[in-house]
């Protein structure tokens, strides 16, 4: 919205108010005819307008003078902004709780135990903090067999997926095929602007009244969507499992039935798991068998689970459950202790973001936007404070303490959350864009005062540690 609002604006002579919108999520051409026979007036989106170019102002006086601040500071090439700073904080944070963690060691119990020939395992019912404990309750245990005391069985309904928003499809293409988020829109993008798929940059989970027979009927055309197209395409009512998740501007990521051709491998690979996941929310519910059994071994209670899929419906196409099989156990059932053994562990801080995790956390943090949380995460990677690993570098820790000692208020998760709410609240026209851009310039400067009175000793804090990097 903000790139046709300029270019009406500067370019055409302030024909913003008297053009008309053509609003479609696909390049398709079905999509282009129907928004150009439904053009709407440009006047219901100034909203998106303002908020746009607010937002553009925002990342623009925070970007340029915090980061004019540390170079003048280093005479170095470095950035920091409003977004990247809490980005910085959440990788910081993560690592100092990963360094400073003490491991705690505990015991875990486990029987090997067979039912009719077939194996399984049981575990004590409760963590042991004490190894004099654990191997008391070992040796009571060693050679003795089991009783099922009882049985609890659940049987659960396991809804499809939602439709793809634009974060969704990053992490799932992260954890399918380890794509960076950046590299993940670069591929939507590109199947979109082939006419393959509807517009990524997206926050909806919720796809659009459309003819949804008609897009599944052309992937029928594709060899390895036949089978489940047909399935679909034999039911009366086409229902999409629709998310919580809305987007004024573009709906959920969906496939428009036009027919790929000369993909490489990875495009091919986003292209399969954005048609995967589109016939996965048509389908029913996945029934799963889930069973818990509670056995004793001389008076001491172990617990041996299971689950196995009934339907798999769904899971055919978009498979992620793994089952684990139990022998058919009934109560009183005897079973055989063939082996019984303590296991210490330790205690383990939470592990490292990766793109996916991270991109989870901006997303519920309020921090970024879905088109610009790859960015930050690619820069903060360039700029020298994170590694590829998300490890901060030596650079990164002291990028962050310098700004927490003199700009604390840029690691506030609650200042960007503040200004998103804020953006939200003009998009809806409740408040002006003058008012935001007014009240964030006079906190930036509050900030780089103090900054610029500590500008010697923040260089040399700087300088020391870009020149032994």
């Amino acid at each position: 919205e903000v790139i046709a609002y300029n270019i009406l604006t500067f370019a055409c002579n302030n024909a913003y108010a008297r053009s008309y919108r053509a609003k479609f999520s696909a390049l398709t051409k079905d999509e282009i005819v129907k928004a150009f026979s439904n053009l709407e007036e440009s006047y219901k989106f100034k909203g998106l307008a303002d908020a746009g170019i607010t937002r553009h102002t925002l990342d623009f006086i925070y970007g340029i003078n915090l980061s004019r601040a540390l170079i003048d500071a280093s005479k170095k090439i470095l950035s920091i902004g409003r977004v990247q700073g809490p980005t910085l904080a959440f990788i910081i944070d993560r690592e100092i709780e990963i360094q400073t963690h003490i491991p705690k060691p505990y015991w875990l119990i486990d029987a090997l135990l067979s039912k009719d020939g077939n194996k399984f395992t049981a575990r004590y019912e409760s963590i042991i903090y004490n190894e004099i404990d654990a191997k008391s309750i070992v040796d009571k245990c060693k050679d003795k067999d089991g009783v099922v005391r009882d049985i609890k069985d659940d049987i659960i309904y396991l809804k499809p997926p939602t439709p793809f928003n634009l974060l969704d499809l990053q992490r799932e293409a992260y954890n399918y095929y380890r794509l960076s988020p950046s590299k993940t829109l670069a591929i939507a993008e590109k199947l979109y602007l082939n006419a393959l798929i509807s517009y990524p940059r997206t926050s909806s989970q919720r796809l659009p009244r459309m003819n949804y027979k008609q897009i599944i009927k052309r992937l029928s055309n594709i060899r390895s969507y036949y089978n489940i197209s047909s399935k679909l395409l034999s039911k009366d009512r086409l229902k999409p499992n629709n998310g919580l998740k809305d987007d004024p501007a573009h709906p959920a990521i969906y496939p428009t039935g036009e027919l790929p051709k000369r993909l490489d491998k990875l495009e091919y690979k986003v292209y399969d798991l954005i048609v995967r996941r589109f016939l996965a929310t048509f389908m029913d519910p996945a029934v799963i068998s889930k069973v818990k059994a509670f056995i004793d071994i001389n008076n001491y209670t172990f617990i041996a689970e299971g689950s196995s899929i009934l339907e798999r419906s769904w899971l055919n196409i978009y498979d992620y459950y793994n089952e684990k099989a139990l022998p058919p156990l009934r109560i009183n059932d005897i079973v055989i202790n063939l082996e019984i053994n303590s296991n210490e562990e330790f205690t383990k801080p939470k592990p490292r973001f990766n793109s996916s995790s991270l991109l989870a956390l901006m997303d519920k943090e309020k921090i970024g936007t879905k088109s610009t949380r790859a960015m930050i995460i690619d820069t903060l990677i360039k700029r020298g404070y994170i590694t590829n690993r998300f490890e901060p570098t030596q650079l990164g820790f002291t990028i962050f303490e310098v700004i927490k000692e003199y700009m604390p208020d840029i690691l506030s998760v609650e200042l960007t959350r503040e200004m998103e709410d804020k953006l939200e609240k003009i998009e809806e026209g409740l408040i002006k864009p003058s008012m935001v851009i007014s009240d964030a310039s006079e906190r930036l400067i509050k900030v780089l005062n103090k900054f610029i009175d500590n500008k010697e000793a923040i260089g040399i804090k700087l300088q020391t540690i870009l020149n032994n990097s």
